[in-house]
């Protein structure tokens, strides 16, 4: 069973990546700004990261709910 981006169950993670992923990675970015993190790059780097990791944990996650 795959869960979407939302964590949703029976439905595929499948989405517009350049459209949701960078806003909720933004987001994720502005908080980490608020906190004071702050990076010496351009800021699309650091979006981009984000996206990536999340990808990835959604793909852990999945192979994780594929175990019996």
């Amino acid at each position: 069973m795959k869960n979407d981006y939302r964590g949703h169950p029976n439905q595929s993670h499948t989405f517009p990546p350049n459209i949701i992923m960078p806003n909720e990675a933004q987001a994720v970015w502005a908080c980490n700004k608020i906190l004071g993190m702050g990076y010496d790059g351009d800021e699309d780097e650091v979006v981009s990261k984000i996206v990536e990791m999340e990808a990835q944990d959604l793909d852990k996650a999945d192979k994780v709910a594929e175990q019996p």
